[in-house]
């Protein structure tokens, strides 16, 4: 997962959490965070318009991660699936 996801600790601590104790709980999942480098953003950035859907950035920074890596993105978007012909994208739901 990339950086840029971190984000999602604020989402997923309530009005009265500090994110810091929801990064806590998810740290029990095993994870690997990947520094959003000097390559990635370079690599997210190509996939803008037109192949790229609406993507939010921090869609196409999971995509490009997925790309780079050579492994299967999973996402509950439907519309990311087959979108990027070289990413190998499974819709969870």
């Amino acid at each position: 997962m990339p950086p840029v996801g971190h984000d999602w600790a604020g989402e997923l601590s309530g009005a009265d959490e500090d994110p810091d104790s929801a990064m806590g709980g998810i740290t029990v999942i095993p994870l690997d965070v990947v520094p959003f480098d000097e390559d990635l953003p370079v690599e997210s950035a190509r996939l803008r318009p037109p192949s790229s859907a609406g993507l939010s950035p921090g869609d196409r920074a999971c995509l490009a991660l997925g790309r780079r890596l050579g492994r299967r993105v999973l996402t509950a978007d439907e519309a990311w699936v087959g979108l990027i012909p070289d990413v190998d994208v499974v819709a969870i739901r």
